[in-house]
């Protein structure tokens, strides 16, 4: 692990007392980016000139072979005297440890004053006042777990995200997606606060899941920011989504390979089975009918995957229980009414506005 601080950076820190100032830690993880390198400059630029006094940022690298770890070094390092408010930690894993793990890895590292840590993708670039606009609300009420603001689509005309209401078989409706860029009025309750650039409260963290920013085992990529969100209603926190426009970002195209399609039925299902939801055995119906729909358009083998999915997520769900203790109340959180609509249209990629890929999850 290595560390660079900007110029000027320790000197204005310890001009500002940390009570009124808290220290958040923004982790941001890198694999294999090199195809997509100048995205990844915007991002890396955008964290190192926040306007926020008092921040770290921890850069790590998911065991890289395609020279982007390098590329993010150096670049980092050329940039630190035009933004002396950052303070730069580089940490790189031995391998793989896939989103969650990767992240984990750094929320193990960050400084333990952090009251918050900031979870940020790769290709999310931030507005120069997002860790300001998203912290004052966070130290405004101490009941808010997790917090996001409007993040829109990369050229700032859309909403790409600004949070995400589930449904009793666990699908989410994602406010707002697809609509034109707007500010809010209010904060809005959201089940969950969506994955590109949330902030998290650590003392919330440290309540649902002891020791870990996302559950270790299982949920090592998708619907990992889910699970987060049920757990921080079911233990006294609020998620919120703050109506400001904080971010711009460039999603994945839809669709995605057969190790996707496994993880998001797997990880759909043990959420389902973990909670306390009367329609259970809808998932049951949805998963037979989404498994014809893939049949008849020839994706045999997403089907079978899909099928391997739900069958382990059973497993998943009950190992969770034997060593979180988990099972969540859905009358704690706030939800989408369930809209068979809804489904068919997931199912078969028509109609709606915005993204749109494989459930939508």
């Amino acid at each position: 692990m290595t560390s660079i601080q900007g110029g000027a950076s320790r000197e204005r820190n310890q001009e500002m007392p940390s009570k009124s100032i808290p220290l958040v830690t923004l982790l941001w993880l890198n694999f294999n980016s090199m195809n997509n390198i100048s995205l990844i400059f915007a991002s890396l630029d955008s964290m190192l000139k926040q306007e926020y006094p008092n921040f770290e940022l921890l850069l790590i690298d998911n065991a890289s072979e395609d020279g982007s770890w390098d590329a993010v070094r150096r670049h980092v390092a050329s940039k630190l005297q035009l933004w002396p408010n950052s303070q730069v930690r580089f940490l790189r894993t031995e391998k793989n440890l896939g989103y969650t793990g990767g992240f984990d890895y750094g929320y193990w590292s960050m400084d333990p004053s952090s009251k918050y840590v900031a979870v940020i993708s790769d290709d999310a670039v931030l507005s120069s006042d997002y860790l300001e606009v998203l912290t004052k609300e966070l130290e405004g009420d101490p009941s808010v777990g997790a917090i996001q603001g409007i993040v829109s689509t990369l050229d700032g005309k859309r909403i790409d995200s600004a949070g995400a209401l589930i449904d009793k078989l666990m699908i989410p409706h994602h406010v707002m997606r697809g609509e034109s860029v707007r500010n809010q009025e209010k904060p809005l309750p959201v089940s969950f606060v969506e994955g590109t650039c949330p902030i998290y409260r650590v003392e919330a963290l440290r309540k649902i899941l002891p020791g870990h920013l996302f559950y270790p085992s299982g949920f090592f990529q998708y619907l990992e920011d889910n699970l987060n969100g049920l757990l921080l209603w079911n233990n006294g926190y609020r998620c919120i989504t703050v109506p400001r426009v904080v971010a711009r970002h460039k999603r994945e195209a839809g669709g995605g390979g057969l190790l996707r399609t496994y993880c998001l039925w797997r990880n759909r299902t043990a959420l389902v089975r973990l909670t306390d939801s009367r329609l259970k055995p809808l998932e049951y119906i949805f998963g037979t009918v989404s498994m014809l729909y893939l049949l008849s358009s020839g994706q045999s083998d997403k089907a079978k995957m899909l099928v391997k999915g739900m069958h382990d997520g059973h497993g998943l769900a009950s190992r969770m229980r034997r060593e979180y203790g988990f099972c969540i109340s859905l009358n704690k959180v706030p939800m989408s009414r369930l809209r068979l609509g809804h489904r068919l249209r997931l199912l078969t990629g028509r109609g709606g506005s915005g993204r749109r890929d494989e459930m939508d999850l």
